[in-house]
């Protein structure tokens, strides 16, 4: 099957330029085949399918924006004084053309993937009888489901409101498209969105539960008489069940509704480990693999993007010690995050983290760089989903109900697999360790940003860096509100 081929299947049917005025329909490619013909067999589903994950891959979104760049530059410390371009980003500078642009593209990229992704549902029902079966169909529906809903409250996070409390669950939130139409997308209240979006998660749950290989529910002998092309074998590259749980737990934290989160979060972890889907990277192979070093512990990744070319790509942008705009304070790493000797206890937690100087970060004159993204050098995927994710919302969940002592088990079962010899001690306060944890955990991953505003912080960590939860939100294209779009 051939990218390019891919690209022109995935794109059938349209660029989703903005919800104004032009239209969602317009061709792409002289050689675009009708969507009539795309779907009329299950290779043209798979080929629509693995077109989206090509899409998602672009540096607009989940390959640059939304993973190492706007998103980790918005809300990590790096020190920005030379890098005048990066410094706009950590000033969230968004007025500025350029900003202005860089979120335009990812407004409208992300939704030119939600736009085919709902042709591709659209012709899951209405062409249902090209699959060679019950379970095939709930596959391509549940991750075709899942994918859209994942950039859903990806884009809700971002470009909506921080505080999800009752008062402000009756304002708009982002435009919501369910179907193909070239009209444009409504825009719901919070509400009604987070109702649309669980709801879908819950059928991709429920697809996924019935037909994913990961959920162990599926008779092998159905599988087979589909999958003798092992295109639903590699599961945690793909969307898959464990990760359509996971992504529930995250949606249902991101409402403050922690206890539901964190039952889905420890079912997400239990079928993860179960079915074989994911292990716990191995700190002695990390350190023994010599310069092709795992920093992005892929073997605990519930749901990851391959790429090629990523270490390659990120060293063009993060090339280290040549360039400030990535370096990492280094007083918020020795005094902060990796603390070598703690004086009060005597931990040495600091100089064994293999997340920190002793391993992955890199000392420079001004700081540490990170080689998270540009060490490993072969059969590179970029985290979606980690299965540390879920256990700092169980242990967020154990803090809000006030089992302390629990909650730092639960952060030092991560911990463990880090290279740490020592526990938290019991008197350790769990809500600042597992602060600390994002910071470590996530460097270069993108996700910092929608924990400071999940928390609705009013400071970074590191003294050195402004930021509070509000600076955390993007603003809507101008294009969006001249056409009467509501960012409240």
């Amino acid at each position: 099957m051939k990218k390019k081929i891919l690209y022109t299947i995935v794109a059938l049917a349209a660029t989703f330029a903005t919800t104004s005025c032009e239209n969602w329909l317009e061709a792409t490619s002289s050689t675009s085949l009708p969507a009539d013909k795309v779907f009329e067999s299950p290779e043209g589903f798979s080929e629509a399918l693995v077109g989206v994950y090509l899409n998602l891959q672009d540096n607009e979104v989940y390959g640059m924006n939304l993973t190492w760049y706007t998103t980790e530059l918005i809300a990590y410390p790096y020190n920005t004084s030379v890098t005048a371009g990066i410094k706009l980003y950590q000033d969230h500078q968004y007025q500025t053309q350029s900003l202005r642009n860089a979120l335009k593209t990812i407004w409208r990229r992300a939704y030119n993937i939600i736009a085919n992704i709902n042709m591709a549902l659209e012709y899951v029902e209405k062409n249902k009888d090209v699959f060679r079966s019950e379970e095939e169909y709930q596959l391509y529906k549940g991750e075709f489901l899942g994918l859209r809903s994942y950039i859903y409250l990806d884009l809700i996070r971002l470009f909506g409101h921080v505080d999800m409390s009752e008062e402000n669950m009756g304002k708009k939130a982002i435009p919501y498209a369910v179907k193909f139409d070239k009209e444009p997308a409504p825009q719901f209240s919070y509400r009604e969105t987070f109702d649309m979006l669980i709801a879908d998660i819950d059928t991709a749950i429920e697809c996924l539960e019935a037909a994913d290989p990961v959920a162990g529910n599926i008779d092998e002998r159905i599988l087979e008489s589909f999958n003798n092309d092992g295109f639903w074998t590699k599961r945690n590259t793909r969307f898959n069940y464990a990760a359509a749980l996971g992504l529930k737990a995250r949606t249902l934290q991101w409402l403050n509704r922690l206890e539901e989160a964190s039952q889905c979060a420890q079912k997400s972890i239990d079928i993860a480990f179960s079915s074989g889907l994911i292990r716990w990277a191995s700190v002695e192979e990390i350190m023994s693999e010599g310069h092709d070093k795992d920093f992005l512990f892929m073997p605990e990744q519930i749901f990851g993007l391959s790429f090629l070319a990523l270490p390659d790509m990120a060293a063009i942008t993060i090339p280290g010690m040549t360039n400030p705009g990535y370096i990492i304070p280094e007083s918020f790493v020795d005094n902060t995050l990796f603390v070598r000797i703690d004086p009060e206890t005597g931990s040495m937690s600091g100089a064994e983290d293999v997340r920190g100087p002793s391993l992955m970060l890199n000392y420079s004159n001004t700081g540490y760089w990170c080689g998270k993204l540009t060490e490993k050098r072969t059969n590179t995927s970029i985290p979606m989903m980690k299965v540390s994710e879920l256990y700092y919302i169980i242990a967020e969940n154990l803090i809000e109900k006030g089992q302390n002592l629990e909650a730092i088990k639960t952060i030092d079962m991560v911990r463990t697999h880090r290279g740490i010899s020592e526990n938290l001690p019991e008197s350790a306060n769990a809500a600042d360790e597992l602060m600390k944890e994002y910071y470590r955990e996530f460097i270069l991953e993108g996700k910092l940003v929608y924990w400071l505003k999940h928390k609705n912080v009013k400071e970074s960590l590191c003294p050195s860096f402004n930021v509070k939860a509000e600076d955390l939100t993007f603003p809507f294209p101008q294009e969006e509100i001249d056409y009467g779009r509501v960012q409240e």
